[in-house]
């Protein structure tokens, strides 16, 4: 038989290169001689690109070069007689290669197989070893029988197989990461031999409903199952810790973390748009950030176990009743942002500190009780519904925009030890129509810029800071006794502020103080 093949000489042992120039056969088997010499060898790219249709790699071929066969996108038959590994990328893009029997080799090289037509494999236990992402990528392929000795699911092995919906496998120690990533798979059973699983092994898996966790595998990892949105339950009996993202974008409806739970990590719940229940019964007492965040249907929540609520842990959530315990030693900044169905807050948290925007834009929130409240921190409550606010004796501190654009505020009562109203504290609250400055000592810049404020009456000691009542269309009436300047803007656009009664002790009047105000007339007194 005339040989087609150009090859290399190694020492009496033949390596095969390439086709002959010219050669156009689609229908190859590799010799085992040439020339009288044994063939042993297939050499890197030997046939990569080209358009062979069948090959067969004889069983005397010791080794097998990377990227042999790759791109190969008229190959559909390829028998594989050696004993070998077969390399990494070795007919990844054959398209047309839809079967393959796995039989002779000993192990799968680094994505041998990837983006190739595969449909169905089954890996028998002469499979030693299968390496990275030895068939990600590959569309067609629906069913993955496994039986190999290789008992380790390398990382992306499976990533992006989009049909694949069974896979049926009786001894795997460690799955890794993203190894099914993508994949079309509804029902998913670990051995009980399985002692790892990596990160966002089951990623992606939209049509996933039914996890059965080995007993042996205590941990789920980072996004192991995020965006898996059919996945309505989850049994944590023997989870003892949880990481970021695990559960992220899932279907759960009910989760119940019992006490061998001992850490969840941030993220690990957010937007589980279909979590109706939450029951926390871990020893682990920190709600980490983000951990509900977006859980627009978890309207509930049972806080008697925990003692730290960290950043953004409940924001966007659908949380309509609160009630914070005396254990409740932190809560961060965001911990209930955006909670538009929340109507009531119960603080019986010995932590007295209102973090900043903790209840920003909880925009059905009308009433809270801050009697055992000391610090109200910058925007704590902005944007929120709140009617009526009574600061009582140990409010101590409030920061700048605790009640901006709060735009039902009606009424104030302040009996905070503070004596000083921070910047923009009541910015744009457009129905607050009055306030007591009576021992008010201070107030900060735009403090009430554009609120529904109709006439104040400051004390001789108040220093006021700039643009604290522009834009304050309802002032009719200013009573200004304090000795010090009117500082730039104070009262500008105030278009319907009509009497103005200065102290004659004012040392200066800024250009712009008054601005915008055309019915207004001073009287010093």
């Amino acid at each position: 038989m005339e040989n087609i093949f150009e090859y290399e000489d190694n020492g009496g042992e033949l390596t095969i290169i390439r086709l002959k120039q010219g050669v156009k056969a689609t229908s190859i088997i590799i010799p085992e001689k040439i020339d009288g010499k044994p063939v042993s060898y297939i050499g890197n790219f030997a046939f990569s690109g080209s358009n062979i249709k069948k090959v067969t790699i004889s069983e005397n071929i010791k080794r097998v070069g990377k990227e042999a066969f790759s791109g190969c996108n008229q190959l559909f038959s390829a028998i594989w007689k050696a004993k070998c590994e077969i390399p990494e990328e070795c007919f990844s893009y054959c398209s047309k290669l839809s079967r393959f029997s796995f039989a002779n080799a000993e192990a799968i090289g680094k994505k041998a197989f990837a983006k190739s037509g595969l449909r169905s494999i089954t890996l028998p236990k002469n499979i030693k070893k299968v390496e990275t992402c030895a068939f990600g990528g590959c569309e067609n392929l629906e069913k993955v029988v496994w039986r190999a000795q290789a008992n380790i699911i390398p990382s992306s092995c499976f990533s992006r197989c989009s049909k694949l919906s069974i896979f049926d496998c009786e001894n795997l120690e460690s799955i890794g990461a993203h190894a099914f990533k993508g994949c079309n798979l509804i029902v998913v059973h670990l051995p009980q031999n399985t002692k790892r699983v990596e990160i966002g092994a089951f990623q992606n898996c939209e049509r996933l409903e039914n996890i059965i966790w080995s007993e042996k595998t205590y941990k789920i990892p980072e996004n192991c199952f995020e965006n898996c949105i059919k996945l309505s339950a989850f049994d944590f009996s023997n989870i003892k810790v949880i990481k970021s993202n695990a559960f992220r974008k899932t279907g759960l409806k009910k989760i119940k973390l019992p006490p061998n739970v001992e850490k969840v990590e941030s993220y690990a719940f957010q937007c589980c748009l279909k979590l109706e229940e939450v029951i926390w019964n871990t020893q682990f007492g920190t709600i980490p950030q983000n951990c509900f965040h977006a859980c627009h249907a978890l309207v509930k929540f049972d806080f008697s176990n925990i003692e730290i609520i960290e950043k953004d842990a409940f924001a966007f959530s659908g949380l309509k009743e609160i009630i914070l315990p005396q254990n409740i030693k932190s809560i961060s900044p965001f911990a209930f942002y955006s909670c538009e169905e929340l109507r009531s807050v119960v603080w019986n948290a010995n932590y007295n500190i209102i973090p900043p925007t903790c209840f920003g834009n909880c925009i059905n929130l009308e009433s809270f009780d801050f009697s055992n409240i000391e610090i109200i921190e910058s925007c704590a409550f902005v944007g929120a519904a709140l009617k009526k606010i009574k600061l009582s004796q140990s409010v101590k501190t409030i920061n700048i925009d605790a009640f901006a654009d709060c735009t039902e505020l009606q009424l104030v009562g302040w009996e905070a030890q503070c004596n000083s109203i921070p910047a923009e504290c009541f910015f744009n609250c457009q129905k607050l129509s009055a306030f007591n400055f009576l021992n008010i000592k201070e107030i900060g810049r735009r403090a009430f810029y554009n609120s529904g404020i109709k006439a104040i009456c400051l004390e001789s000691e108040t220093a006021v800071e700039t643009e604290c009542f522009a834009c304050c269309h309802s002032l009719e009436k200013a009573q200004w006794l304090p000795d010090s300047a009117i500082k730039s803007a104070v009262f500008e656009d105030c278009s319907n502020l009509k009497e103005v009664i200065i102290s004659d002790k004012v040392k200066n009047i800024a250009v712009d103080a008054f601005k915008g105000c055309p019915n207004m007339e001073l009287t010093f007194v």
